[in-house]
């Protein structure tokens, strides 16, 4: 790889920085996601189950991430935190929902009562 015409410098650094971005999802699974625990099944079946949904979740918190940045301009998506995308998604998915304004009792929504007056 001392060929400059075969191997660009530009195209090593290029392949250098993706490298990372899959040794950074690879962190996200292990260390972010799972915090350093071991899967629970103790099955094959009941792994792979763990797998695919650890995956799933994965590949949504990115969609998230990428949404995000988007709304934005000009931001790059691989500039946002993974672990930030993740407690935020935990705080959200733990708190109890917002209260709205609901219908009072007896009360139709055009303002009306239920006796029609």
């Amino acid at each position: 790889m001392i060929d400059a015409h075969l191997y660009p410098a530009t195209v090593l650094v290029g392949l250098y920085h993706q490298r990372w971005e899959h040794e950074s999802a690879y962190y996200a699974l292990r260390h972010t996601i799972m915090n350093g625990r071991n899967l629970r099944s103790g099955d094959p079946a009941g792994i792979e189950q763990e797998m695919w949904s650890l995956l799933t979740l994965y590949q949504a918190l990115r969609t998230v991430m990428v949404d995000a940045a988007e709304s934005r301009p000009g931001t790059d998506p691989d500039r946002c935190c993974f672990s930030i995308a993740l407690h935020t998604a935990r705080d959200q998915s733990s708190r109890p929902p917002a209260s709205s304004p609901r219908t009072p009792i007896g009360r139709l929504s055009s303002g009306r009562s239920a006796d029609g007056s």
